[in-house]
């Protein structure tokens, strides 16, 4: 007997099912079903490792080539493998991920109706837009980052658990519209997502929507309240936290400590951050983490010291191709330097960013050397002080978020 899409979701949806406690001998149809599929995934998912495998060789440019090449590697088990990487490629390389993801969605937007449930199809191809989402939102990209919501919310909308699947939507949506100050609309999606969360019993995503919640507060200054909400999660739920999660949260302390000049506990949150990302493997947070340590040693007074841990940073934001951090990363330098009243060494770095950013073709290069370029006469004259370079990194940090950003000398 061969079960329909319908029958056989329906007895997943069962909860006798699942019980441990139900005496009842179960359905031989249903139970060969569930087995069938068991046989069809694990199958899958050893053939779609050794074809990631062979995927992900060599230069990114490549891969979606060579996925066109081989069809006959296009299942349910690599779309599930291309969304699993993803984050993991997000902490190696970000544009390795947002390839991936890319991927991802290409197999699940166009896996066979006629060999795959629909219910299959729709989970696949909406895990892979939320992961799209996420890494979209990573790396700046906030308006691609909501639209990408917008598929996997679609794709998810009539699945079983969907509402799950779209409240996990509903965290990368919120932090995608932070940047965009669209607090409002966020905390209504961080309430919701927790809401179902706890009917979930999910404790770790009930405090990750927490966190989410925590910087909409932190986006309106609001850092005092932050601190406490996450000192609240972290006493309720913090047993349960995986790494990630503390990770998270510590990250999160260290940031509202920084914005209320408490310098000292904020290096030292930082510095668990980067310590715990750094277990986890996640190369880019723990980057980031002695970054903003290096930030805190400048406003912390200590120029020398801040300049090593800033030239400790470049080459690694390098190899991960932060491009746009490592101009931001710059400017700190050179901030430094002039503080210092070291200008020959800050002119070189402003005039290498200069070219930099001429050869890169991004939108919204013309933008940033009207910037860049002021500030070069101004440290060749040496009319340039540390501010006026605060100025222009500002400036320069914003315009990936605000690419219609005016430059107005200071």
């Amino acid at each position: 007997m061969n079960l329909t899409d319908e029958q056989l979701f329906a007895a997943l949806a069962d909860e006798d099912v699942w019980s441990a406690e139900n005496e009842s001998e179960p359905d031989p149809a249903i139970v060969a079903a569930l087995r069938g599929v068991a046989v069809l995934v694990e199958e899958e998912d050893e053939a779609a490792d050794a074809n990631l495998r062979l995927l992900l060789d060599g230069q990114r440019d490549g891969w979606m080539a060579r996925l066109n090449e081989h069809p006959e590697w296009r299942s349910a088990g690599l779309a599930r493998k291309l969304s699993a990487q993803s984050y993991a490629a997000l902490d190696r390389m970000p544009p390795d991920a947002l390839e991936i993801t890319a991927m991802a969605v290409d197999v699940a937007e166009h896996l066979d109706a006629s060999q795959y449930l629909e219910e299959t199809r729709r989970q696949l191809l909406g895990t892979a837009w939320r992961e799209r989402a996420y890494g979209l939102f990573y790396v700046g990209r906030f308006h691609e980052a909501l639209a990408a919501c917008d598929r996997a919310d679609l794709a998810f909308e009539e699945c079983i658990g969907g509402d799950y699947e779209r409240a996990r939507v509903a965290l990368t949506r919120a932090l995608a519209l932070r940047p965009l100050d669209r607090i409002d609309e966020g905390e209504e999606l961080v309430r919701w997502a927790a809401a179902v969360f706890r009917e979930y019993g999910d404790v770790e995503r009930v405090v990750l929507a927490v966190i989410t919640g925590v910087q909409m507060l932190a986006r309106r200054h609001q850092y005092r309240a932050a601190i406490e909400r996450l000192r609240e999660a972290e006493a309720d739920h913090g047993d349960a936290l995986s790494l990630q999660a503390r990770a998270t949260l510590e990250g999160n302390l260290a940031y509202c400590y920084r914005m209320l000049g408490d310098t000292g506990r904020a290096i030292a949150h930082y510095h668990l951050a980067s310590v715990l990302h750094q277990e986890l493997g996640s190369a880019t947070e723990a980057l980031r983490d002695r970054w903003n340590i290096a930030g805190l040693l400048m406003v912390a007074g200590d120029a020398a010291e801040a300049l090593r841990a800033l030239e400790a940073v470049r080459p690694e934001l390098e190899t991960f191709s932060m491009m746009s951090e490592v101009n931001v990363l710059d400017l700190e330098r050179a901030e430094l330097l002039v503080a210092m009243e070291r200008f020959d060494e800050a002119i070189a770095i402003c005039l290498a960013l200069r070219t930099r950013l001429a050869e890169s073709g991004l939108s919204t290069s013309t933008r940033a050397l009207t910037a860049v370029a002021y500030l070069a006469e101004a440290l060749q004259s040496r009319a340039a002080t540390a501010k006026v370079v605060r100025h222009v990194r500002e400036y320069v940090r914003r315009l990936p978020e605000e690419p219609e950003l005016l430059f107005l000398p200071l």
